[in-house]
């Protein structure tokens, strides 16, 4: 008799932590710091990912909890990579990353923050809304993965990071053109609704569009 194996489903794809592992690699090396961090796949978390300023030099994801980009889901809750949401097991991975920033290098950028923009808060996604920890951690996981989208959303916002430290994709046009591209069509719509950005194929830019 022969028995035929059993099939696997991916909710997400492995490589995804390379990608984001290459990021934080860049990250460093544009940024000449050096720290030690691992990044620990636990797939019995509750939640997607978690950052334990007790245990400092470590990031937590379950990959199970993440979405994959060509989920029907990641559709309807607007979620893609390089995008004001991203719930992906990468733009999870950069959220937690943001949270050890926040806490273990650059220490004291939370209350500067909140002093430089007291009342004009960005909330770039319903997760921005729980506190200033969570607003700061998905600015930062879009300036990481595509920091020309932040700078047309909020420009100052965009300068506040960007003094602190440099991203590391490129602030251009054609890795912005690259990504939104692919997004979905709802998504396209909600950020031209929204945010009143596009791709603009008359001079092959993505623009804001001013009233």
């Amino acid at each position: 008799m022969r028995y035929k194996e059993c099939p696997i489903k991916l909710h997400t794809s492995p490589g995804e932590i390379l990608i984001a592992n290459s990021l934080i690699r860049r990250f460093k090396e544009k940024n000449i710091i050096k720290f030690n961090l691992t990044i620990n796949i636990d797939f019995l978390l509750v939640d997607s990912g978690i950052y334990i300023p007790s245990k400092p030099n470590n990031i937590y994801v379950n990959p199970d909890l993440a979405l994959y980009i060509t989920d029907e889901d990641s559709v309807n809750l607007k979620s893609f990579h390089g995008y004001i949401n991203d719930c992906s097991l990468l733009g999870n991975v950069m959220h937690e990353f943001s949270h050890f920033l926040c806490y273990t290098i650059y220490e004291g950028i939370l209350e500067e923050y909140e002093k430089e923009f007291p009342i004009n808060r960005l909330y770039l996604c319903e997760y921005s809304n729980e506190n200033i920890d969570e607003e700061i951690a998905e600015i930062i996981r879009l300036y990481m993965l595509n920091p020309l989208l932040l700078k047309l959303i909020d420009e100052k916002v965009y300068k506040f990071f960007r003094k602190r430290f440099k991203s590391p994709s490129p602030t251009s046009q054609k890795h912005t053109i690259q990504i939104v591209d692919d997004f979905p069509i709802p998504i396209k719509k909600e950020l031209m609704d929204k945010w009143k950005i596009v791709h603009d194929v008359n001079v092959d830019k993505i623009i804001k569009v001013v009233d």
